[in-house]
């Protein structure tokens, strides 16, 4: 699913038309594999390593950095061009984009009111965004918020990394659904595509996620 004209058309007429902000690297790459790999993870403990060895020359830990970047320019510039309601905010997010997703959620839990995971990298680190979660829900904070954490539904030998077949147990985006949502004033959705891969699932879940944001979901 990609966004087109119609698709575009369509939003716009909803009960609550989403304003899209898109941000990428300026260059020609569709998506700049490497430059995000630095901006969506969090910082590691020394020793930890995150990305699979064959990628072991990108860098990490920019994912604190990104958010100040969206909370104090972007979120500011986007204001100033357009009028936008400050409560009805979503974070969407695909792999280690669901990844960043997520950290946002449990680190800085009101820059949005709603945070849409879809296809998280919880094997990252050795599962390190999963002890940021243990964390959060120690010392749960006030807040309204939701959060949505898809998965597709796909055999462990299809998965993206020999560490996500590995460090993780197969429900565990299920599982942590679950937790989060038992928290006050978080309301966590789980969701599962039949037949859909990693990589699927970053054009197949768009259409829904937009859909949620525009019927105020």
């Amino acid at each position: 699913m990609q966004l087109n004209a119609g698709l575009l058309k369509r939003l716009a007429q909803a009960e609550h038309p989403p304003l899209l902000v898109m941000l990428s690297y300026d260059n020609d790459l569709r998506i700049d594999a490497a430059g995000r790999a630095y901006d969506y993870t969090p910082a590691l403990p020394a020793g930890l390593r995150g990305h699979p060895e064959q990628m072991r020359h990108w860098r990490s830990g920019g994912a604190d950095a990104f958010a100040t970047l969206l909370e104090q320019r972007i979120k500011p510039q986007v204001a100033a061009r357009v009028a936008v309601d400050p409560q009805r905010q979503t974070l969407w997010g695909h792999s280690y984009g669901a990844l960043f997703v997520l950290h946002t959620l449990f680190q800085r839990p009101q820059s949005f009111q709603h945070y849409i995971a879809v296809e998280p990298s919880l094997w990252w680190g050795k599962g390190e965004i999963l002890q940021e979660a243990q964390e959060f829900m120690r010392r749960p904070p006030a807040l309204h918020a939701r959060l949505q954490l898809w998965v597709g539904q796909q055999a462990p030998q299809t998965q993206p990394h020999p560490d996500a077949r590995s460090s993780q147990p197969a429900d565990a985006a299920r599982q942590l659904a679950q937790r989060l949502n038992a928290l006050p004033g978080l309301q966590a959705d789980y969701r599962q595509w039949p037949g859909q891969s990693h990589g699927a699932m970053l054009n197949t879940a768009i259409l829904p996620a937009l859909e949620a944001v525009a019927t105020g979901l």
